[in-house]
Protein backbone atom coordinates (compact mmCIF):
# COMPACT_ATOMS: atom_id res chain seq x y z
CA UNK A 1 0.00 0.00 0.00
CA UNK A 2 1.34 3.44 -0.93
CA UNK A 3 2.40 5.71 1.92
CA UNK A 4 0.85 9.17 2.06
CA UNK A 5 4.14 10.70 0.85
CA UNK A 6 4.41 8.26 -2.08
CA UNK A 7 0.80 8.91 -3.03
CA UNK A 8 1.42 12.68 -3.10
CA UNK A 9 4.50 12.17 -5.28
CA UNK A 10 2.75 9.82 -7.72
CA UNK A 11 -0.22 12.18 -8.15
CA UNK A 12 2.12 15.10 -8.83
CA UNK A 13 4.00 13.17 -11.50
CA UNK A 14 0.81 11.95 -13.19
CA UNK A 15 -0.97 15.29 -13.30
CA UNK A 16 1.91 17.73 -13.73
CA UNK A 17 4.89 16.07 -15.41
CA UNK A 18 5.75 17.63 -18.79
CA UNK A 19 8.78 17.90 -21.10
CA UNK A 20 11.69 19.61 -19.32
CA UNK A 21 12.75 21.36 -22.52
CA UNK A 22 9.52 23.38 -22.58
CA UNK A 23 10.97 25.71 -19.97
CA UNK A 24 10.04 26.20 -16.36
CA UNK A 25 6.46 25.68 -15.28
CA UNK A 26 4.88 27.72 -12.51
CA UNK A 27 1.47 26.92 -11.05
CA UNK A 28 0.64 29.38 -8.30
CA UNK A 29 -1.15 28.35 -5.13
CA UNK A 30 -4.36 30.22 -5.91
CA UNK A 31 -4.52 28.45 -9.29
CA UNK A 32 -4.14 24.94 -7.87
CA UNK A 33 -7.06 22.54 -7.72
CA UNK A 34 -8.60 21.82 -4.32
CA UNK A 35 -6.86 18.42 -4.26
CA UNK A 36 -3.49 20.00 -5.03
CA UNK A 37 -4.03 22.60 -2.30
CA UNK A 38 -4.66 19.85 0.23
CA UNK A 39 -1.39 18.15 -0.75
CA UNK A 40 0.47 21.46 -0.68
CA UNK A 41 -0.93 22.47 2.72
CA UNK A 42 -0.16 19.07 4.22
CA UNK A 43 3.55 19.55 3.58
CA UNK A 44 3.68 23.29 4.22
CA UNK A 45 2.01 23.11 7.64
CA UNK A 46 4.22 20.22 8.79
CA UNK A 47 7.45 22.17 8.30
CA UNK A 48 6.29 25.67 9.28
CA UNK A 49 8.90 27.11 11.70
CA UNK A 50 7.76 28.16 15.17
CA UNK A 51 6.85 31.84 15.30
CA UNK A 52 6.10 32.10 11.57
CA UNK A 53 2.94 32.46 9.47
CA UNK A 54 2.47 31.17 5.95
CA UNK A 55 2.22 33.55 2.99
CA UNK A 56 0.11 31.47 0.64
CA UNK A 57 -0.23 34.22 -1.97
CA UNK A 58 3.46 33.69 -2.86
CA UNK A 59 3.41 29.89 -2.88
CA UNK A 60 3.76 27.87 -6.07
CA UNK A 61 4.24 24.45 -7.64
CA UNK A 62 7.35 24.64 -9.82
CA UNK A 63 9.03 22.47 -12.45
CA UNK A 64 12.52 23.53 -13.52
CA UNK A 65 14.06 23.40 -17.00
CA UNK A 66 17.21 21.60 -18.15
CA UNK A 67 17.68 24.18 -20.92
CA UNK A 68 16.72 27.59 -19.51
CA UNK A 69 15.99 30.43 -21.91
CA UNK A 70 15.21 34.12 -21.43
CA UNK A 71 14.40 35.09 -17.85
CA UNK A 72 14.67 31.41 -16.80
CA UNK A 73 18.45 31.92 -16.88
CA UNK A 74 18.18 34.02 -13.73
CA UNK A 75 17.65 30.86 -11.67
CA UNK A 76 21.19 29.76 -12.55
CA UNK A 77 22.58 33.21 -11.74
CA UNK A 78 23.44 34.22 -8.15
CA UNK A 79 20.49 36.35 -7.11
CA UNK A 80 18.24 37.69 -4.36
CA UNK A 81 14.51 37.13 -4.66
CA UNK A 82 13.23 40.26 -2.91
CA UNK A 83 14.26 43.92 -2.56
CA UNK A 84 13.43 44.42 1.13
CA UNK A 85 16.65 43.26 2.77
CA UNK A 86 17.11 46.52 4.66
CA UNK A 87 13.80 46.23 6.51
CA UNK A 88 13.99 44.61 10.00
CA UNK A 89 11.71 41.71 9.09
CA UNK A 90 12.21 38.17 7.85
CA UNK A 91 10.42 36.25 5.11
CA UNK A 92 11.61 32.73 4.31
CA UNK A 93 11.33 30.83 1.05
CA UNK A 94 11.31 27.06 1.38
CA UNK A 95 12.23 24.73 -1.48
CA UNK A 96 10.41 21.45 -0.80
CA UNK A 97 11.30 18.69 -3.25
CA UNK A 98 8.56 16.45 -4.58
CA UNK A 99 10.68 14.88 -7.33
CA UNK A 100 14.40 15.58 -7.27
CA UNK A 101 17.11 15.71 -9.91
CA UNK A 102 20.59 14.52 -8.92
CA UNK A 103 22.30 16.98 -11.28
CA UNK A 104 20.73 20.04 -9.60
CA UNK A 105 22.59 21.57 -6.68
CA UNK A 106 20.90 24.38 -4.74
CA UNK A 107 23.47 27.00 -3.74
CA UNK A 108 22.75 29.35 -0.81
CA UNK A 109 25.38 31.84 0.36
CA UNK A 110 28.14 29.77 -1.22
CA UNK A 111 27.04 26.41 0.18
CA UNK A 112 25.56 23.73 -2.06
CA UNK A 113 23.12 20.92 -1.43
CA UNK A 114 21.52 18.36 -3.74
CA UNK A 115 17.97 17.94 -2.44
CA UNK A 116 16.28 14.55 -2.82
CA UNK A 117 12.60 13.59 -2.65
CA UNK A 118 10.96 14.84 0.54
CA UNK A 119 13.84 17.11 1.58
CA UNK A 120 13.58 20.87 1.97
CA UNK A 121 15.77 23.94 2.37
CA UNK A 122 14.84 27.39 3.69
CA UNK A 123 16.54 30.73 3.09
CA UNK A 124 15.86 34.43 3.55
CA UNK A 125 13.86 35.67 0.56
CA UNK A 126 15.33 39.17 0.72
CA UNK A 127 18.90 38.60 1.97
CA UNK A 128 20.32 35.20 1.00
CA UNK A 129 22.12 34.90 -2.34
CA UNK A 130 21.19 31.66 -4.07
CA UNK A 131 21.04 29.94 -7.43
CA UNK A 132 20.88 26.56 -9.16
CA UNK A 133 24.16 24.89 -10.13
CA UNK A 134 24.18 22.11 -12.75
CA UNK A 135 26.57 19.29 -11.87
CA UNK A 136 28.33 18.54 -15.15
CA UNK A 137 29.50 15.06 -14.12
CA UNK A 138 25.99 13.87 -13.15
CA UNK A 139 23.52 12.82 -15.85
CA UNK A 140 19.88 13.07 -14.80
CA UNK A 141 17.09 14.17 -17.14
CA UNK A 142 14.24 13.61 -14.70
CA UNK A 143 11.83 16.43 -13.95
CA UNK A 144 12.71 18.42 -10.86
CA UNK A 145 9.42 19.30 -9.20
CA UNK A 146 9.26 21.38 -6.03
CA UNK A 147 6.93 23.38 -3.85
CA UNK A 148 8.01 26.96 -3.17
CA UNK A 149 6.57 27.74 0.25
CA UNK A 150 6.81 31.06 2.08
CA UNK A 151 6.77 31.97 5.77
CA UNK A 152 6.93 35.36 7.48
CA UNK A 153 8.24 35.88 11.01
CA UNK A 154 5.51 37.12 13.34
CA UNK A 155 6.34 40.48 14.91
CA UNK A 156 4.86 43.97 15.02
CA UNK A 157 3.91 45.05 11.50
CA UNK A 158 4.73 41.70 9.89
CA UNK A 159 1.49 41.51 7.90
CA UNK A 160 2.35 44.76 6.11
CA UNK A 161 5.81 43.38 5.35
CA UNK A 162 4.25 40.19 3.97
CA UNK A 163 1.94 42.30 1.81
CA UNK A 164 4.91 44.23 0.35
CA UNK A 165 6.54 40.94 -0.63
CA UNK A 166 3.29 39.67 -2.15
CA UNK A 167 3.07 42.79 -4.33
CA UNK A 168 6.70 42.47 -5.42
CA UNK A 169 6.35 38.75 -6.11
CA UNK A 170 3.17 39.28 -8.15
CA UNK A 171 4.78 41.81 -10.49
CA UNK A 172 8.00 39.77 -10.71
CA UNK A 173 5.95 36.72 -11.75
CA UNK A 174 4.33 38.66 -14.57
CA UNK A 175 7.68 39.92 -15.85
CA UNK A 176 9.30 36.47 -15.67
CA UNK A 177 6.43 34.73 -17.42
CA UNK A 178 6.36 37.39 -20.14
CA UNK A 179 10.03 36.87 -20.95
CA UNK A 180 10.48 33.18 -20.04
CA UNK A 181 10.74 32.17 -23.71
CA UNK A 182 11.33 35.52 -25.45
CA UNK A 183 10.24 35.79 -29.07
CA UNK A 184 9.39 39.45 -29.63
CA UNK A 185 11.76 42.40 -29.30
CA UNK A 186 9.78 43.56 -26.24
CA UNK A 187 10.10 40.16 -24.53
CA UNK A 188 13.83 40.01 -25.27
CA UNK A 189 14.30 43.47 -23.73
CA UNK A 190 12.48 42.40 -20.56
CA UNK A 191 14.61 39.25 -20.38
CA UNK A 192 17.86 41.20 -20.68
CA UNK A 193 16.69 43.75 -18.12
CA UNK A 194 15.80 41.03 -15.62
CA UNK A 195 19.06 39.12 -16.05
CA UNK A 196 21.33 42.18 -16.01
CA UNK A 197 19.41 43.88 -13.20
CA UNK A 198 19.63 40.71 -11.12
CA UNK A 199 23.41 40.59 -11.43
CA UNK A 200 23.86 44.27 -10.60
CA UNK A 201 21.58 44.22 -7.55
CA UNK A 202 23.11 41.01 -6.20
CA UNK A 203 26.64 42.40 -6.55
CA UNK A 204 25.75 45.72 -4.91
CA UNK A 205 23.55 44.38 -2.08
CA UNK A 206 26.39 43.69 0.43
CA UNK A 207 27.42 47.34 0.18
CA UNK A 208 23.81 48.51 0.44
CA UNK A 209 23.36 46.33 3.52
CA UNK A 210 26.49 47.71 5.18
CA UNK A 211 25.33 51.28 4.61
CA UNK A 212 21.89 50.42 5.94
CA UNK A 213 23.28 48.87 9.11
CA UNK A 214 25.53 51.89 9.64
CA UNK A 215 22.48 54.16 9.55
CA UNK A 216 20.25 51.99 11.75
CA UNK A 217 20.56 50.04 14.96
CA UNK A 218 18.71 46.84 14.04
CA UNK A 219 20.73 43.60 14.47
CA UNK A 220 21.57 40.91 11.97
CA UNK A 221 18.54 38.89 10.83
Amino acid sequence: MLSRWRLIKVIDLIYHSTNMDSGTTHTYYNDLSELDKIKFDYNAENICPDGYDRVQEMDEWYKSSLKPLGSDKVFETPHLDGPYGLLPYTLLRCIYVIHGNKSVCTMVNGRGRVLTDGEHLMFDYNRDVHYIDRLKDVHDENDRIVYKIHYVKKQFGYKMFAHLNIIWNTYARKAFNKSRIPNTFYEKCISKLINSGTRVYCASFPYILKMGKALTSWPDA
